[in-house]
């Protein structure tokens, strides 16, 4: 399982967001991507589960989904979404 944690933190404008995105395998031989998102400390969290076939359809999705938060001013750690970006490579 791969997680990949995401923040945008912007006192001045009281922004304090987080992002995660998981990849895991199930037992059926399908792999998800769960997706939650929602303010940092706050009471409510929004989850979104994907199924897809493959690994790589899983990954690529997940890592579209890294960059798009990126672009929007999110900050994550560059050595984890180097590896997401290695994984995505190798597998696809």
């Amino acid at each position: 399982m791969s997680t990949y944690y995401l923040t945008r933190i912007e006192p001045e404008t009281n922004v304090r967001r987080y992002y995660l995105v998981s990849v895991a395998a199930s037992i059926l031989g399908e792999y998800s991507v769960l997706r939650e998102w929602g303010r940092i400390a706050g009471h409510c969290r929004r989850l979104s589960p994907q199924t897809f076939a493959t690994q790589a359809e899983a990954l690529g999705y997940a890592w579209r989904l890294v960059k798009s938060k990126l672009k929007r001013g999110y900050c994550g750690d560059p050595p984890a979404l180097a590896r997401l970006e290695e994984e995505v490579e190798m597998v696809g």
